[in-house]
């Protein structure tokens, strides 16, 4: 671990042991208090790549086996966090069944209340979630693809339509 450390200031940080590389790139000002956290100018890229899930849950009662890539961007300015975070996996064998890609993506707002003030967490928070699955199987199951999004704003939590397309035969080949 190389962190990079300059008058309260995260430059960079790189882990480039396995089971795959995790860097981190971009300012962040550290604040004088935890609760701080949130509020201090920040502006972060994050990059990890995971070519061997089976190393990462080998602790799991069901290894996964595949790879994946999660990258994101996190900016903070005037005290509103805006993240947005990609997944993208495949093909990938969860044990009692497989994906043949997916790919995940989380945009997120949160507004922070000020430092002396607690709130729930969901307040000021707005996200918008997709996914995106290509060949899924399981035992007796099988979908081409399914598509669909969540989204959260003022804690509620809605859903849009998930589109699901399967093959017209009665088992996988």
């Amino acid at each position: 671990m190389r962190p990079s450390l300059a008058g309260g200031t995260i430059n960079a940080i790189d882990l480039p042991q396995r089971p795959g590389p995790f860097s981190v790139r971009g300012r962040w000002a550290l604040p004088s208090t935890l609760g701080g956290f949130g509020h201090s100018p920040a502006s972060l890229e994050l990059r990890v790549l995971a070519p061997d899930l089976a190393a990462m849950t080998a602790e799991m009662a069901k290894p996964i086996k595949g790879a994946a890539v999660f990258s994101g961007r996190i900016n903070i300015k005037d005290a509103t966090v805006l993240a947005d975070f990609n997944v993208t996996a495949g093909p990938v064998d969860f044990g009692s069944g497989t994906v043949q890609r997916a790919i995940v993506n989380i945009r997120a707002t949160k507004k922070m209340p000020p430092v002396d003030v607690e709130r729930p967490y969901f307040e000021g928070l707005s996200s918008q979630t997709t996914l995106d699955v290509t060949d899924l199987r399981a035992p007796g199951f099988w979908l081409y693809s399914v598509a669909g999004s969540l989204h959260t704003a003022r804690g509620a939590v809605g859903a849009r339509p998930v589109i699901a397309n399967r093959p017209t035969t009665r088992s996988p080949p």
